[in-house]
């Protein structure tokens, strides 16, 4: 699917600067919010492909860590489903925040799968109401009755870079004896 990679970064690079723009808006519209939830969830999607294609980012970048922190669901609560997914407050745990640091290729199976995705904002700087994004709230439908993820909105925006900023320096390929099947090893 993705045959040359620079236009996929090039799209990334713009929701890049979307994101940037949309998370620091204190007064930030509710369209304005949805965008910004479309490009963190755009931007993990193309992230995914570029890994997927094999040949389009670096071992390196491919291989990273993202850092976020995790939190258990409630012992109490009941199960995760489609009427009450968006009741975090009463699911999970979100006083109980750890550190983590995950693959990026699980951060970006997180986000495609996501059954929500809440923006959090950074309320002490401002009256009830505003606030600039500083972050997100989800869980994947493979997650939803074990966990919750929080990562902040400049880990997202180093990733995204990251991506951007990468290319891949050495490529070998050969078939594989048995399958015939094309193999990729990255530098």
């Amino acid at each position: 699917m993705v045959w040359e990679s620079w236009y996929w970064k090039l799209r990334l690079k713009g929701l890049i600067a979307e994101i940037e723009t949309l998370a620091d808006q204190p007064d930030a519209s509710d369209l304005d919010i949805s965008n910004l939830e479309i490009a963190v969830f755009t931007g993990f999607f193309l992230t995914r492909k570029l890994i997927e294609a094999e040949t389009k980012i670096s071992f390196k970048t491919e291989n990273q860590r993202v850092l976020c922190q995790t939190s258990g669901k409630k012992p109490d609560a009941p199960l995760v489903d489609v009427m009450n997914r968006f009741d975090t407050h009463k699911l999970y745990d979100l006083d109980g925040f750890v550190k983590s640091h995950i693959s990026l290729k699980k951060v970006c199976n997180i986000f495609v799968h996501s059954v929500f995705l809440w923006m959090v904002y950074d309320v002490e700087e401002y009256s009830e109401g505003e606030g600039v994004v500083v972050g997100v709230h989800l869980t994947s439908s493979y997650d939803k009755q074990k966990s919750i993820y929080w990562i902040k909105t400049s880990e997202i925006l180093r990733v995204f870079n990251s991506v951007v900023a990468d290319s891949l320096d050495k490529l070998d390929m050969d078939r594989d004896p048995e399958t015939r099947e094309m193999k990729v090893r990255k530098a």
